[in-house]
């Protein structure tokens, strides 16, 4: 074969095999997103150190904006569906740590994510996150909850433990030791020969919160020597603890007056309903804590909670057989009626021994 024809055909060959290498590189591949910065997460101080004087005791350190930047090298568009902070707190800030909270937005405007990134394209993107103490008073309150006490006795004992819990956060802050460690997981659509699937990848992993409040510490301190005034006060602890007993009582007299009204067919109604707000209130509690602090004076009492829990139930089970006679109308019958009134009787009964029985525990925790 003639050498020049060999080179020719050669040639070829080669630059169909890079042409059909480029379109697999390019068009046949699906969307590749990856992080191009190394993202470093710092504690800003000025939330405290150059804040006006709070009225409430510090609970959150804000991070500064942390920029991120992804170019997406595939040959099709691509999407971040989420982009997740997961934080470890170090074993010295551990018993002062509550949560942490972290959102992302992009940089020219107000939108979340998904995010899509065209093919050959870069995305900025930042993250606004905090990191959030115990709730210093209610924490300590929950603490030192004590059956045995009255209720100024046990905030007496919140109080000073609060205190402490707060000088030692303080304590922490002087050492410089670091808050904790971020990782951070991005869920995204990845793909190869136009194929598009959703995956999980850890673009970040143990990167350190270096604890850098100097400036902010004398301003944490000061907090100490202001503790009467910052809220929650004294008063307001001692709310938290009476408030849901206190509501109960004053929603079952509420209950008493209507049930002491003997209720007529042409008036049964809407309003011969019972009140359960306060104690759907209280079934919605989310942390032990809270739990802790909101049951306190209901357990107390042995078998309490239990009467309480019984009584509610036939009070939602009268306020269901109300709707179901006012739903027939014309066809509700008198047998049903009468049904409803003796329910209202035994209920009356019931309601007002409870809340002689809540009223009692009330004037005993606090004399």
């Amino acid at each position: 074969m003639d050498l020049s024809l060999f080179l020719s055909i050669t040639a070829i060959v080669v630059s169909v095999s890079m042409s059909i290498i480029t379109l697999m590189l390019t068009e046949f591949r699906g969307p590749n997103i990856s992080l191009l910065n190394d993202p470093e997460f710092k504690v800003n101080d000025e939330s405290f150190a150059k804040a006006p004087i709070r009225d409430y005791t510090p609970r959150w350190f804000h991070l500064k904006e942390v920029p991120f930047v992804f170019a997406n090298h595939g040959g099709k568009s691509g999407t971040i569906l989420e982009l997740k902070l997961d934080f470890v707190p170090h074993n010295s800030f551990r018993c002062f740590f509550d949560r942490f909270y972290a959102g992302m937005i992009m940089y020219e405007g107000d939108l979340s994510p998904p995010v899509t990134i065209k093919e050959g394209d870069n995305e900025y993107l930042k993250t606004f996150s905090e990191i959030r103490t115990i709730d210093w008073k209610e924490t300590a309150l929950a603490e030192v909850l004590d059956s045995n006490l009255k209720i100024d006795d046990i905030i007496e004992k919140a109080w000073e433990r609060s205190k402490e819990n707060f000088k030692s956060f303080c304590d922490f802050l002087d050492e410089s030791q670091e808050f904790g460690k971020v990782s951070c997981t991005l869920t995204l659509t990845k793909g190869r020969f136009r194929s598009t699937k959703v995956t999980n990848e850890k673009i970040l992993e143990d990167i350190p919160i270096e604890n850098r409040l100097d400036e902010a510490v004398s301003s944490l301190r000061g907090c100490l020597q202001r503790w009467e005034d910052l809220e929650p006060t004294k008063l307001e602890l001692s709310n938290k603890v009476k408030r849901d007993l206190e509501g109960l009582a004053r929603e079952l007299k509420e209950n008493l007056i209507i049930l002491e009204r003997k209720v007529h067919g042409v008036s049964l109604s809407g309003a011969s309903k019972l009140r359960v707000n306060d104690w759907n209130q209280l079934q919605r509690v989310r942390t032990l804590q809270e739990r802790k602090i909101r049951w306190f004076l209901i357990n107390c009492e042995d078998g309490l909670k239990e009467d309480l829990t019984k009584l509610y139930e036939h009070i939602v089970k009268y306020n269901r057989s109300i709707d179901e006679f006012v739903s027939l109308g014309a066809f509700g019958t008198q047998r049903r009626f009468r049904q409803i009134n003796v329910e209202r009787e035994k209920l009356c009964s019931d309601t007002e021994k409870m809340w002689m029985r809540l009223s009692s525990l009330h004037r005993r925790s606090i004399s």
